[in-house]
């Protein structure tokens, strides 16, 4: 069978996510919450504001179970630290290009994971791929992101992160319930990232997202 006609492999998809639940027992609710929709549309894996969480077949095959298992973090990280809800409060013009916002988000998450030195994919996208300090929020990193991030190529996290709902979100079903139990399990398990004001571009200690021992999540590409 051709790798475009190759199904998902839910028994490695779903034996990662187990694998993040044991790692960071704290997140097992909102990493269970997420539905689970197949798509050869999303490019990598992505999620919904729905909680649904879009996977293709090739991206589940490339990568190994430990890695897997990051990227099912790093994506409910994007929810739990309600990115696509602060997405919605930029200033419009810093709305209009939703890629450099994803890299943004990317940044604020990944400098943490780096730091617990997980395994991600080496096409991670981290504050020092810029050459920009770690420990700042997302709305700090868009503004010191360089003039060629931009477009529509790289990281694709869906309307769960940058809020922009995607074309590969039409499809599939659930999430409404599932999306409420997430949000529980955030409130009782993650300390949300508060939208900064004027001034305060950085995260406080023990404060903007889960632990630093928390996320082992993904990094570039659009999941």
């Amino acid at each position: 069978m051709s790798p475009e006609g190759r199904r998902l492999d839910r028994t490695k998809l779903l034996a990662a996510r187990f694998r993040a639940a044991q790692d960071r027992p704290y997140l097992a609710t909102a990493l269970y919450s997420l539905t689970v929709v197949e798509s050869r549309d999303v490019p990598t894996m992505g999620v919904d504001r729905r909680w649904r969480c879009h996977v293709a077949p090739d991206f589940v095959d490339r990568l190994p179970v430990p890695q897997l298992a990051a990227v099912w973090i790093h994506e409910v990280a994007h929810l739990l630290r309600d990115h696509h809800g602060r997405a919605d409060r930029l200033p419009a013009g810093q709305q209009r290009d939703r890629h450099r916002v994803n890299v943004a988000q990317d940044c604020e998450i990944n400098d943490d994971l780096v730091a617990d030195r997980l395994p991600l994919p080496a096409d991670r996208v981290e504050p020092a791929t810029f050459g920009l300090p770690a420990g700042l929020l997302f709305e700090a990193y868009l503004p010191l992101l360089p003039a060629r991030v931009r477009g529509h190529e790289g990281p694709d996290c869906g309307s769960g992160a940058h809020g922009l709902d995607r074309p590969w979100e039409s499809g599939g079903t659930g999430g409404s319930a599932r999306s409420r139990r997430g949000r529980s399990a955030g409130r009782r398990h993650t300390r949300y990232a508060p939208t900064p004001a004027a001034g305060a571009p950085s995260r406080p200690a023990g404060n903007g997202g889960p632990p630093r021992c928390s996320n082992p999540g993904w990094t570039g590409g659009g999941r």
